[in-house]
């Protein structure tokens, strides 16, 4: 038992789609307070999309954006700009992070989460003229409606 345990938990954690309870803390992506009266997996599911946009913002991959969320959401929107944006040049710097996350509804088939998301400044460097432009920091304040789906919370809608 404890060897499929580990291996199951490997084999997400290798995909970094899926904070097993107890580890929603050790995210570098959050610097809040989590609700305590939230499923664990809910709360994973925003910490892993941030986790994701951290991905794109100094890789250009888009693909853990996409996999974070259900098709059609509108926290998907930004897998777009990221995309467009690597075609020619480069993030430098920047991070994401939660500052504050509450649940505004919270119910068995429906999770309501109001989270603001701090977005460091970050420099946007064009790789053919090498003009760097100062992104200033700031915040981005989002409802993510989370529904279960196959037994796992999935970002559905934001608002």
């Amino acid at each position: 038992m404890a060897l499929a345990t580990f291996l199951l938990t490997s084999c997400g954690r290798a995909q970094g789609s899926y904070y097993l309870a107890g580890e929603l803390l050790n995210s570098p992506s959050l610097g809040a307070t989590l609700p305590n009266n939230v499923d664990s997996a809910a709360l994973g599911a925003i910490i892993n999309y941030v986790d994701a946009l951290n991905i794109a913002l100094h890789t250009g991959n888009v693909l853990p954006i996409r996999l974070s969320a259900m098709a059609g959401c509108g926290c998907l929107k930004i897998a777009d700009h990221f995309e467009d944006i690597y075609q020619s040049a480069n993030l430098v710097g920047g991070s994401y992070k939660i500052t504050s996350i509450e649940a505004t509804y919270n119910t068995a088939s429906e999770i309501r989460l109001k989270v603001r998301v701090f977005m460091s400044d970050t420099h946007h460097v064009d790789r053919k003229s090498h003009k760097s432009e100062l992104w200033a920091a700031s915040n981005i304040d989002t409802t993510f409606i989370l529904k279960p789906v196959n037994g796992q919370w999935w970002l559905v809608q934001t608002v």
